[in-house]
């Protein structure tokens, strides 16, 4: 059992994204289906609502966020906890890091820029 105050009962529409952003801290672990590549829409989420991000790293990383920087990023189970108790012991970091990582959301990663990458795809792979 988690410590109390520690983690949240699931919730849903409004309720997730003020959970979210209410976050000091979200949790992410990518699925092994993903490889070695990250990009579940909780990335995006949690960002966009203005929590930090702590993720496994991916080798995509680079070119959605800056390391330690936008998100957190960690590539085993010490540094995570690692990086974990950082952001709990210093929440102006986490707070610094997580309006980079909206900022960066905002800026590059919309629905409506994917939707335009979709249809410029789409519209190559028609002609």
């Amino acid at each position: 059992m988690l410590p109390k105050g520690t983690a949240h009962k699931p919730v849903y529409g409004d309720d997730y994204f003020q959970t979210i952003h209410d976050s000091l801290v979200t949790f992410q672990r990518h699925t092994d289906t993903m490889y070695s590549e990250i990009g579940a829409m909780r990335v995006f989420q949690a960002t966009g609502a203005g929590s930090c991000l702590l993720t496994n790293d991916g080798d995509n990383m680079s070119d959605l966020f800056e390391r330690d920087t936008e998100v957190v990023t960690y590539s085993s189970l010490h540094e995570c906890i690692e990086k974990a108790n950082y952001l709990i012991d210093n929440p102006e970091k986490a707070r610094e890091i997580a309006r980079k990582g909206q900022e960066r959301t905002l800026r590059s990663h919309t629905a409506k820029q994917r939707y335009a990458e979709v249809h410029d795809y789409l519209v190559k792979a028609l002609k």
